[in-house]
C-alpha cells in the first residue's frame, strides 16, 4: 500500500540519510486518504495513495541487507540526482532530472521553467515513456553487442522501471 508519512513533531530531523530500503520502528497515528479534516478528497487517491500516517515518537532506524537490494533502482536514482544537482546548473539539473530519472518536481517548482518546456513543445520528452526504454536497450546493445545486449537490456529496463517510479506511461 503506497502511503504518505507525515512528521509535524520534527522526529526525523536527526535521520536525514534515511535512505529508501532502511527499515524505521516507531509509533503512528494514521488515517485514510479518502477524507482530510472531515472532507471527502480525490487528492491522495489519484495518486495511489491510501494512508496518511503521522509520527507520534521517536524513531529508530535499521539496516536490511534484503531491501538494500531490493531498493537499488531507487538508491541508483537518487545518486543520479545528486550528481546531476552537483555539477550542472539549477535549471539544466532539474530539466535532466527530469528526463533520465522521471522526477518532475524541480519542475513544478519552477512555473517559468515549466512553461517554457510547454512553449517549447518539448513537455512530452520528460514524460518517461518508451523513447526511454528504447535508449537503455540501444545504450545495452551498444556496450554490449548484440548477444549480450538484449540479456542485459532487460536487467536494465526493469532497474529502469522501478528507478522511475513504475509510473503508467513506461
Amino acid at each position: 500500500v503506497k502511503t504518505v508519512l507525515y512528521d509535524y513533531e520534527g522526529y526525523l530531523k536527526d535521520h536525514e540519510d534515511l535512505k529508501p530500503g532502511q527499515m524505521i520502528r516507531t509509533t503512528v497515528r494514521f488515517s485514510s486518504a479518502s477524507s482530510v479534516s472531515g472532507e471527502e478528497t480525490d487528492n491522495y487517491i489519484s495518486k495511489g495513495i491510501y494512508l496518511r500516517w503521522y509520527l507520534t515518537d521517536e524513531i529508530t532506524c535499521y539496516e536490511n541487507k534484503f531491501y538494500e537490494l531490493l531498493y537499488f533502482p531507487l538508491r541508483l536514482g537518487e545518486n543520479i540526482r545528486s550528481i546531476l544537482d552537483t555539477y550542472l546548473s539549477h535549471d539544466t539539473a532539474v530539466f535532466m532530472k527530469a528526463l533520465i530519472t522521471g522526477d518532475k518536481t524541480g519542475l513544478y517548482e519552477s512555473p517559468e521553467l515549466y512553461n517554457n518546456i510547454s512553449k517549447a513543445g518539448i513537455a512530452h520528452v520528460i514524460a518517461v515513456s518508451g523513447m526511454h526504454v528504447s535508449f537503455v536497450v540501444a545504450f545495452a546493445m551498444f556496450v554490449f553487442g548484440n548477444r549480450w545486449g538484449w540479456i542485459t537490456s532487460m536487467f536494465m529496463i526493469a532497474v529502469f522501471v522501478i528507478m522511475t517510479g513504475m509510473s503508467p506511461s513506461v
